[in-house]
């Protein structure tokens, strides 16, 4: 099958659009359509248990995994640590190219105008920076766990990456050579009777960075804002989102200061965008029915965009509502109704946002909910955002990205069966018209056609079950009690 496009990246400044195929980065001229570089993610090595004595676990493999406090005094959260069941004897092997398959880049954003290319590869935990023009590799950083959010600051100088584990880093955008790694001084005995700050926690890392925040939970998104104060002074904030519904605004650098929390979300959140036409607010979605919007410097709720209607008149099925693990009447398979003196199943929809974006010139925004062929578009009016439209789309949205200039997008899509047709379009292109109608216009734009000449020639041979669950669909694993009710 062809390996839907993950990721898209589309750069105004030197009208280059980027795609991420799995491992694989291609970038284009979106004026006239043309492939102009490729880098592949190189083989991950991993890391495989080989016993040389001792007991297994009694099944031929692994145990499965455990949770532990951190011994470190004063940190709170937990690492997860895998019990292996390995016993004195065994040791590790690296081994190189399993799995490079799904080396697979998972975010990638650009940095000073297009010129360099920031970028995630999963299997590998790795950070790279690529050249923007030839997708020459300039630098690789293995984070100590996955990340899943990228961001920018100090006039894109610095690289903020957020991980699954909660926490938040700073990198410097480029290495410098001459520069000698900046690890942090050991920090002081337990013995001396102080306390360790959740800063002061030391990963020993070959390369420049500081540890600037952490959360006890999952972290999904992360933003970086500069405001300006009355004064004329600059001050910037890292807005972060996690699995346990909070949103959290913190100061930078001196990120130990937490400005407040934007409350209200009863499932969690996976995606805040700060529109560039309202910089005071920031707008919200996750696992609740509806969106919010936000006065973020005092965490008061302005509006919530209720989506559930909407949503319903998408998929044709009931939108759950109600607090996640709580007596909604809706389970993830659907809720018990009466029919001919039997009980039946009436299937529900429990929606996952995938995305958020800005149309800036519209001061509209489009929102994609996962495994649902639809964009939904709000439009600012009278200082709020209202629904506008509803566009179908041929399959499910993975992602999206806009041309700030012509008021138009790109969509991925993935497609909503498993019987897909070899020549099942992977791109999209939505313009707005002169009518002020969104229209599809991808027969009509070269690099939709480039793109999907170029990307037919990616394939998937794997287990597709793999490649959904474990790339193109995670947001909605992200719910509590997730897959409960199939073990």
């Amino acid at each position: 099958m062809q390996h839907p496009i993950q990721r898209l990246l589309y750069v105004p400044e030197t009208s280059t659009l980027y795609t991420c195929t799995g491992p694989h980065i291609h970038s284009f001229n979106a004026r006239i359509g043309e492939s102009l570089a490729k880098w592949t993610a190189p083989a991950a090595v991993r890391q495989v248990k080989k016993k040389k004595g001792g007991k297994n676990n009694g099944n031929g493999g692994n145990v499965a995994g455990k949770k532990r406090k951190s011994g470190d005094e004063g940190v709170e959260g937990e690492e997860e640590v895998k019990d292996t069941g390995e016993e004195e004897g065994e040791e590790e092997e690296d081994v190189e190219g399993e799995g490079s398959d799904n080396n697979n880049s998972s975010r990638i954003i650009s940095a000073r105008a297009g010129k360099y290319i920031v970028t995630v590869t999963n299997e590998d935990k790795a950070v790279r920076v690529l050249d923007g023009d030839g997708l020459a590799e300039l630098s690789s950083r293995i984070m100590p766990k996955r990340p899943c959010a990228l961001a920018l600051t100090d006039s894109d100088t610095t690289i903020l990456v957020a991980d699954k584990f909660g926490d938040v880093y700073s990198l410097p955008l480029l290495l410098s050579p001459e520069a000698a790694p900046a690890v942090p001084p050991a920090t002081t005995p337990k013995d001396s009777g102080s306390k360790r700050h959740r800063t002061e926690i030391i990963h020993d890392l070959p390369f420049a960075h500081k540890l600037l925040l952490g959360h006890v939970s999952m972290l999904t998104d992360l933003l970086s804002v500069t405001t300006t104060t009355r004064e004329g002074q600059k001050r910037k904030y890292i807005i972060t989102a996690d699995r346990d519904e909070h949103i959290r605004v913190s100061r930078y650098p001196q990120s130990w200061v937490i400005e407040g929390f934007c409350l209200g979300h009863t499932a969690f959140v996976s995606k805040v965008l700060v529109p560039g036409w309202a910089p005071q607010e920031v707008i919200s979605g996750g696992g609740d029915v509806w969106l919010g919007r936000w006065r973020w410097a005092d965490g008061k709720c302005l509006q919530r965009i209720e989506v559930a209607r909407v949503l319903e008149e998408i998929v044709g099925r009931k939108v759950a509502v109600g607090k996640e693990g709580g007596d909604s009447g809706s389970s993830r398979e659907g809720t018990e109704g009466q029919e001919g003196g039997y009980k039946v199943k009436e299937e529900v929809c429990k929606p996952a946002v995938v995305g958020i974006w800005e149309v800036p010139e519209r001061k509209a925004i489009i929102v994609a909910f996962e495994r649902i062929p639809a964009l939904i578009l709000f439009a600012t009016q009278y200082q709020a955002l209202t629904h506008h439209t509803t566009i179908p789309l041929p399959g499910n949205p993975l992602d999206l990205t806009v041309d700030p200039t012509s008021s138009s997008f790109w969509v991925s899509l993935a497609p909503s069966s498993t019987t897909a047709t070899s020549d099942f379009p992977l791109l999209q292109h939505i313009t707005l018209a002169a009518n002020n109608e969104w229209e599809n216009t991808t027969k009509g734009d070269k690099t939709a056609r480039a793109v999907s000449e170029e990307i037919s020639k990616v394939r998937y041979v794997g287990d597709v079950k793999i490649l959904n669950e474990g790339l193109l669909y995670t947001t909605g694993s992200l719910r509590k009690g997730f897959g409960k009710d199939k073990e």
